[in-house]
């Protein structure tokens, strides 16, 4: 879809709006008899949003790799409230404004509460994955955030730590390079027990670097410290 909006551009150096238009459309519900054309007419994309074959698609269009980053989050700003992310163990969900407030209740010791979103998207070996979180810490005490980026099946995953004070805001990244394919991408964003934060957006973009540097395995946090991976 990106690829064919891109040739139908006033100026086909304009990458970035296809990018928008693609985004779009993993952003909005489509009826069956949507789908069902959108298939028929772009095949690449049958079952599932494949990053992969997306990649492949624009490299065998355009002789060089994209230049950008997609970012693959649904709802990133909470526009429509809490639907398209899901809460998980103690996670206590409250939703205003295009902000989300959540608490990890503490009745489950054994499990933290968390919220998270599946991508649905499949990633070969070497993708890169920039998660950026809005944070803030509406209590007085301080509040530990984890920030997961992994396979849906937990077969890998990178994670970063970060600690707010009371009243702090923070804008936090983890960069993650994988070392394998994934079936399906999940960002996921947990509490120690009895913490409490707001989140503002997230977004996941994915990317694709061309040579040498896709094979790196990368982890990076900013800011924060290196958390289990």
């Amino acid at each position: 879809l990106a690829l064919r909006l891109y040739d139908e551009l006033d100026r086909p150096d304009v990458v970035f709006a296809a990018l928008q238009a693609r985004a779009r459309w993993f952003s909005e519900p489509l009826d069956s008899l949507q789908m069902d054309a959108l298939l028929y007419t772009e095949p690449y994309l049958t079952g599932r949003r494949d990053w992969a074959l997306f990649y492949e698609s624009y490299v065998e269009r355009f002789r060089q790799p994209p230049t950008y980053a997609v970012d693959v989050i649904r709802d990133g700003a909470f526009v429509s409230g809490f639907a398209r992310w899901r809460a998980w163990a103690d996670a206590d969900v409250r939703e205003t404004n295009g902000r989300v407030r959540f608490v990890d209740t503490g009745q489950n010791p054994e499990a933290r509460g968390a919220i998270y979103q599946r991508t649905g998207i499949r990633t070969s070996a070497g993708t890169r994955f920039d998660a950026d979180v809005q944070l803030m810490n509406p209590s007085a005490q301080n509040q530990t955030v984890l920030l997961f980026v992994h396979a849906v099946d937990w077969s890998e995953s990178r994670s970063c730590a970060f600690t707010l004070a009371p009243g702090d805001r923070v804008d936090a990244r983890l960069t993650v390079r994988s070392e394998r394919d994934w079936d399906d991408a999940q960002i996921s964003i947990y509490l120690d027990e009895g913490g409490e934060i707001i989140v503002n957006r997230v977004s996941l973009r994915l990317s694709l670097p061309d040579g040498a540097e896709s094979a790196d395995v990368l982890t990076v946090c900013e800011p924060g410290m290196s958390a289990q991976s």
